[in-house]
């Protein structure tokens, strides 16, 4: 109580949590228990990287796909559809990046949800090619080179306010190390997160709970352990201050509010878009929620 306020406390994930309590117990400081150590070796292998800016290049939102085209006449849009999206499992397999069991899963009979499978795609192709990746209903209304802050950079990694890394915005080099640490987390957990055996699924798809611990709690566990040696999670604001210090200027990484941030300026008008309308918009009935939730009869907040 000494050493930390509840308002700080409840700010951070639980993986954070639990460590901070266990080391403040331990007589430790606050900044020491939420200190972390960057993995230099890491920033090694990011400048062997090609910069960002002279990849291949993707072009997401302002508000749409539209006004992104318009802020950004320099850089290529590549859109994928269904088809695509189990194309690039097919040649991943084929490059040897995930297992013939997990591309069976995605893609044998009724297959994965598309949800499942476009997670699997995104991180596939941030990989491989590298550019920016970027939720439908994600807003963005700043030029994409201003947030690469110099010609160094080969990895951004906006946060959610100081909660969490964004994965619903990623921009990275191709062949990052961080993405095929993030593969082989996703294909673990995939095949073997239930108790050794591969996570249960109803007419081929995955339960709510076990399809979101394949995003952002995964996505969060790799840059901890990838980039600072940890295995849970840590506060993003320590980390955030350890990139912005020993990165040499490969890691971009700040703030970013839905209305204001890294990559929005704020605008009269802007609000939280929520995807319950932008389905309805599209004509589409359901959330790959609820058409989970009656395959599989179990609801989310069941769990």
């Amino acid at each position: 109580v000494n050493r930390i306020s509840l308002w700080e406390y409840y700010g951070l994930v639980d993986d954070v949590r639990l460590k901070l309590i266990q080391d403040i117990w331990e007589g430790k400081s606050k900044e020491e228990a939420l200190k972390v150590e960057l993995n230099i070796s890491y920033i090694d292998h990011l400048e062997t990287l090609e910069p960002i800016d002279e990849i291949d290049k993707f072009e997401m939102l302002k508000y749409n796909i539209v006004g992104q085209i318009k802020n950004n006449p320099g850089w290529k849009l590549e859109l994928y559809d269904d088809d695509d999206v189990n194309e690039v499992i097919r040649s991943a397999f084929k490059e040897g990046l995930i297992p013939k069991e997990e591309k069976e899963m995605m893609l044998n009979g009724k297959g994965a949800h598309m949800v499942e499978r476009t997670d699997l795609a995104r991180v596939l192709l941030m990989y491989t090619k590298g550019g920016i990746y970027l939720d439908v209903d994600r807003i963005i209304n700043k030029p994409l080179d201003n947030m690469m802050k110099g010609e160094n950079v080969r990895l951004v990694l906006p946060m959610d306010g100081k909660t969490n890394f964004m994965q619903d915005a990623m921009f990275t080099a191709p062949r990052n190390d961080l993405y095929k640490y993030l593969l082989n987390s996703m294909t673990d957990k995939r095949l073997h997160g239930a108790r050794g055996q591969p996570l249960p699924r109803v007419n081929g798809w995955l339960e709510s709970t076990d399809l979101y611990s394949l995003g952002p709690e995964l996505y969060g566990k790799a840059i901890s352990k990838l980039m600072f040696g940890e295995n849970d999670r840590v506060d993003v604001g320590a980390a955030m201050a350890e990139i912005e210090g020993k990165s040499r200027g490969t890691i971009a990484t700040g703030e970013n509010q839905w209305c204001d941030g890294m990559f929005v300026e704020p605008f009269d008008g802007c609000k939280l878009v929520q995807r319950a309308d932008l389905y309805k918009e599209h004509g589409l009935a359901e959330s790959w929620e609820e058409q989970v939730q009656n395959i599989t009869g179990k609801k989310i907040e069941e769990y």
